[in-house]
């Protein structure tokens, strides 16, 4: 990653880590090392939501909707 890409990925976690919200994956912190970038986040039990759509074959806003709540 450039130096702009890396500030920008940084401004996006700083921005991610204020929200709120129970259908939003909670970020608590962001580390880095010399190869890689690390985002700590709550546990999110469940499968992949890819996984879910290639199951059903199509995912629309009601079905996303009802996987939401």
């Amino acid at each position: 990653m450039s130096g702009v890409e890396k500030e920008m990925l940084k401004n996006e976690i700083e921005t991610l880590k204020d929200i709120d919200h129970p259908s939003v994956l909670q970020i608590f912190e962001y580390f880095e090392d010399d190869d890689k970038c690390y985002i700590v986040t709550e546990i999110c039990h469940g499968r992949e939501l890819f996984e879910e759509i290639i199951d059903r074959g199509t995912f629309d806003e009601n079905d996303a909707a009802i996987l939401m709540k």
